[in-house]
Order: C-alpha cells, then sequence, then structure tokens
C-alpha cells in the first residue's frame, strides 16, 4: 500500500479478535492511508455468507476444531 490511496471496506470480527488484531490493522492501515474508512462490526460465524455475496470484504476470527 503506497501512496495517497482512499475507499471503504467493510470488516466483521469475532470478539476475540477485536482488542489487539483488528485494533493493530487498523492502525497500520490508518498510518499508510488516513483517508480509507472502514466499517467494523462485532459478529460471528453466521455472517460468512455475506461474505462470498460480497458484502463484506474481510472476517476475522477463529474456527473451532470440527
Amino acid at each position: 500500500m503506497r501512496g495517497c490511496a482512499a475507499g471503504g471496506t467493510s470488516l466483521r470480527a469475532m470478539v476475540v479478535a477485536m482488542p489487539v488484531l483488528v485494533a493493530r490493522a487498523l492502525e497500520l492501515l490508518k498510518g499508510r492511508s488516513s483517508q480509507t474508512t472502514v466499517l467494523v462490526e462485532e459478529g460471528d460465524l453466521t455472517r460468512l455468507p455475506k461474505l462470498r455475496l460480497g458484502e463484506l470484504d474481510l472476517f476475522v476470527g477463529r474456527l473451532e476444531p470440527v
């Protein structure tokens, strides 16, 4: 990511990932592209179909072993 790119993205994250992983990733993103907007929502695996449909850009969480 170089330059002054701007845009928007949507992210859904499980609560376990938000305090450290998501917070740090957003800090790095904003440091490189301050004009980028990110919609962050808390969610669980029930929202994964939105990722497939293109209604969600990124999901951050952990999968339970089967």
